[in-house]
């Protein structure tokens, strides 16, 4: 098997895109060299050329696709691109549409240790992120090829032995596809969701599930513009940004996590006018969603009271839900609730009744409700003894009915009534107005015949009609 034609040009350009890449400024989003070449066999062995456009911002940020490369002057530029486009050629020759059969193609991770091959296993999906559906036929008669990409620990033979399978398939097949240049993947995408209309936009459901890598970046960039400019986002009146955070949510992409931080000190009114009815119903499950772990800023945003009370209270769902998700320990959250429970007791003093006003105190009631806590639930017995919590929120014969419930029983309720973790689109946005008559307590297909309402609408806060004590929100209202 004879060598690719450019063998004696690779090692030198492997070795400074190498050192390019490992910049200090670069190498902890950039890719390395391995996967470079991981990437550039995808694109190489794929069913078309998908230009150099769509895919060069991939090595510099390899998450993102948009942070700048790190080059010193035009001269550094140059030197780096001409070397990145040597290990690009090299590929193509051996592997690409017109490789010689006899060229053989052994990539730089063999002998180079296995973090080296998991590196190009890396680098070959993120080349099929790029154009997804190209593959779903080799997905579907060789599912087995490509999940040998996803091994935690690919044997580097059977890589090699791969590609050169790879490059049969491909070259086997006839039903070529034209060259990729320019892809209008986001004008699609916000031309379903920036004003969305009936009916529910499954097909672009698919289509953004089918682009998570190119799209999720992009998604994340909303939330921070967002968070960043509200004004513009209320001038534009776009649900863009809000299915955004619902993608990124059933995703569970970390980072989502700061930009969704950052909405909680947008003012009352303008986050309000930003979420509508996701502020209560979603964002804080959201927030749960895509915490990477770190509560520590959570927390501080709970302490914080200049944040509206109903943004406080979409932050304490969002802990309490990666409690009943087991994904956080229950104390720090039953300390910190406590604490700011006692906090508010001790301003209020006065017992409230008839009131409409929420306070911390009842964010607190709802959280003992959700967690095993005796101790919390013990405070919050003697809240009520006094007085001071709201029964409009949830009376005591509610809170005692919550208390009761075993944590299994409110974790599997949860569960089935899609109130945890973000997982499924649809369930999280088909109740929307946009989608279904705003006039229905709910997502429910459309009635056979015409309702006369003649009670007043309940409201999401308000007790249940049907006697359990608990709030309609969390009772027959979460269907």
């Amino acid at each position: 098997m004879k060598p690719p034609h450019a063998a004696t040009e690779v090692g030198p350009a492997l070795h400074s895109l190498g050192q390019a890449l490992a910049r200090p400024a670069m190498r902890a989003h950039a890719m390395d060299v391995h996967a470079v070449q991981g990437l550039s066999a995808a694109l190489a062995l794929g069913p078309r050329v998908v230009s150099p456009s769509l895919w060069i911002a991939r090595v510099w940020d390899r998450e993102h696709g948009v942070r700048p490369p790190d080059f010193a002057d035009l001269d550094d530029a140059n030197s780096v691109l001409a070397s990145l486009m040597i290990v690009y050629n090299d590929v193509t020759q051996a592997l690409g549409p017109g490789a010689d059969a006899e060229v053989s193609f052994e990539p730089a991770f063999v002998g180079a240790g296995p973090e080296a091959v998991v590196s190009f296993c890396a680098g070959f999906r993120r080349g099929i992120g790029l154009t997804p559906e190209d593959w779903l036929p080799l997905e579907a008669e060789q599912p087995d090829w490509l999940a040998l990409l996803e091994s935690p620990a690919p044997d580097a033979a059977r890589i090699v032995q791969l590609m050169q399978e790879l490059r049969r398939y491909w070259r086997g097949r006839t039903d070529k596809l034209p060259p990729l240049k320019h892809v209008d993947l986001w004008g699609q995408v916000t031309a379903a969701f920036d004003y969305p209309e009936p009916p529910f936009p499954r097909e672009a459901v698919d289509l953004v599930h089918r682009h998570r890598e190119l799209l999720a970046p992009r998604f994340v960039q909303e939330l921070d513009a967002m968070a960043r400019d509200p004004k513009s986002m209320l001038e534009s009146d776009s649900s863009l940004p809000i299915f955004a955070m619902v993608f990124l949510g059933v995703w569970r992409d970390t980072r989502a996590w700061r930009p969704l931080l950052a909405l909680a000190r947008l003012d009352e009114a303008t986050l309000e006018q930003l979420l509508g009815d996701t502020l209560t119903e979603t964002y804080g499950r959201a927030l749960a969603s895509v915490c990477d772990g770190d509560l520590t800023p959570l927390a501080e945003l709970l302490r914080d009271e200049s944040i509206s009370i109903w943004t406080r209270g979409a932050l304490f769902t969002a802990w309490t839900v990666r409690v009943m998700e087991g994904d956080a320990p229950t104390q720090p959250l039953e300390d910190l609730a406590l604490e700011l429970g006692q906090r508010c007791a001790a301003r209020l003093k006065a017992p409230r009744h008839d009131t409409d006003e929420f306070e911390v105190i009842e964010h607190v009631a709802e959280v003992a409700c959700e967690i095993d806590s005796p101790r919390l639930a013990a405070a919050v017995r003697d809240w009520y003894d006094h007085g001071l919590i709201n029964t409009q929120a949830i009376d005591r014969e509610g809170f005692e009915v919550e208390c009761a419930r075993s944590a299994e029983d409110k974790g599997k309720e949860m569960h089935e009534r899609g109130r945890g973790y973000l997982r499924d689109v649809e369930q999280e946005t088909g109740w929307w107005s946009t989608f279904v008559d705003e006039d229905l307590d709910g997502w429910f297909p459309p009635p056979s015949r015409t309702i006369v309402r003649t009670e007043p609408k309940i409201g999401r806060n308000d007790p249940c009609p049907c006697g359990s004590g608990r709030k309609y929100k969390k009772c027959h209202g979460a269907n």
